[in-house]
């Protein structure tokens, strides 16, 4: 422990060498800060990466969708890509600009805007936490007059310096006594009392030992009460003459030994030796790992978020099996309707071949039979369907093979996002 103790007729005080200035001691607290990027925290960026390339994948399935089956918007889109990827853009945000008016455009951009819906109400909910500061108990006390006047609790070692000097001065204090340094950091984290009134030196020595300070959530609090050194107490051997033969002697090899820093290396060299845990290494720790620690904590990630994306992904394939079933359905049905007007103008029409080719009527049966320009225009309005098909079929492969890419660089960012969220565990508990 650490004394001040007055000089007599019998005692006297040896150059002070040992830091015994007053403090306060209590649990750190955390201050406010301001994070001007805090509304991207909710999610992690690799969520922020997945819906950048979702709305311009969307943007674009659109408008494909407008130059496979035209018609499918109000709107002339198909000449616009851009323009598809603002308004799937916008989408993101609540505004709907798209005007579909067929089944497979309409089950896409329901998809679309659900998936919008379920991505911003995540965001928002998770925006809260945050925007606000997180804190921990913010004490707003700076010195030990701040202590007396808030009426908190001091736990300090009876019959110590800091016990009578703080008795005196603040007859109203709310003193603690304890039987030892240890048992009031203990009060402290117990809760028994707010602060600890301790030395610095003495404070130096129980900072680093785990079995006080554990997790490092004591530290020093404000600013000093009073400075002054506390050093060896000297029997008086003055004699006759007013001067103390044994006091000078040690006097002067302990200035001499503060000017070489022989007593600072070895009072740094007992600190380190009693020492088994550096708070200092800790919290340097904390403050590099801030941004990756508590916020990642409560991020985002594919992991919680790839479910949104997997069913918006789902629902625009269907979309675009839709398309393609009613764009054939479309042209069997247009191709039927010419075979009924042709009938009433006695001209027979059969299903019987896969192309729907029509045959010939014997001369006198119905009347006139088809032309050889007619047969010639029939097989070149065969071809043309026939050309117009493999195309949307080609355009249809290049959209799978564009999901499926994407649904490729889905699974794997995901999987990159679990590997780092582990490896990021592994070093805060190595470093813990």
């Amino acid at each position: 422990s650490f004394a001040a103790v007055s000089s007599s007729m019998l005692h006297l005080l040896a150059q002070g060498w040992f830091d015994s200035s007053i403090i306060l001691v209590g649990e750190e607290t955390d201050d406010t800060k301001v994070n001007v990027w805090a509304f991207l925290t909710p999610f992690h960026w690799t969520v922020w990466l997945m819906i950048v390339v979702t709305i311009i994948m969307s943007g674009l399935v659109y408008w494909g969708l407008e130059m496979y089956n035209d018609g499918s918007d109000k709107q002339s889109l198909s000449r616009e890509p851009m323009t598809n990827i603002f308004y799937s853009a916008m989408s993101f945000t609540g505004q709907f600009e798209f005007q579909p008016s067929t089944k497979s455009a309409r089950l896409f951009t329901f998809s679309l805007s659900f998936w919008a819906l379920l991505v911003v109400s995540t965001y928002t909910a998770n925006l809260a936490s945050f925007l606000v500061a997180e804190n921990t108990r913010e004490i707003q006390v700076k010195s030990v007059s701040d202590a007396v006047r808030l009426n908190k609790r001091m736990c300090v070692v009876r019959s110590t310096a800091p016990d009578a000097l703080i008795s005196q001065t603040f007859p109203t204090a709310q003193l603690v006594g304890m039987k030892s340094e240890p048992e009031i950091y203990q009060g402290v984290r117990d809760g028994n009392c707010s602060f600890a009134l301790s030395a610095v030196g003495s404070w130096d020595e129980f900072e680093g030992r785990r079995d006080i300070n554990k997790d490092c959530s004591l530290a020093w609090i404000g600013r000093v009460f009073r400075f002054q050194e506390s050093g060896f107490v000297l029997k008086s051997d003055s004699g006759t003459l007013c001067t103390s033969l044994v006091r000078d002697v040690i006097n002067l090899h302990l200035a001499e030994m503060k000017e070489a820093g022989f007593i600072d290396r070895a009072w740094q060299k007992h600190l380190q030796g009693s020492s088994d845990i550096n708070c200092e290494a800790l919290e340097a720790a904390k403050q590099v790992t801030a941004s990756d620690g508590d916020e990642e904590s409560q991020q985002l990630d594919l992991a919680d978020t790839g479910g949104l994306f997997i069913v918006h992904f789902g629902l625009t394939g269907i979309a675009i099996l839709m398309a393609v079933v009613q764009k054939y359905v479309g042209n069997r049905k247009a191709r039927r309707g010419a075979c009924e007007d042709n009938r009433g103008q006695d001209e027979k029409c059969t299903d019987g071949s896969s192309n729907n080719s029509k045959k010939p009527k014997e001369a006198g049966e119905y009347g006139n039979v088809l032309t050889q320009d007619q047969q010639l225009t029939e097989l070149e309005e065969q071809g043309r369907y026939k050309a117009l098909y493999k195309e949307q079929n080609l355009k249809l492969a290049e959209l799978s093979a564009q999901m499926l890419q994407v649904l490729a660089a889905v699974n794997e960012m995901q999987h990159e996002a679990s590997t780092y969220q582990q490896e990021n565990s592994l070093e805060v508990e190595m470093t813990n």
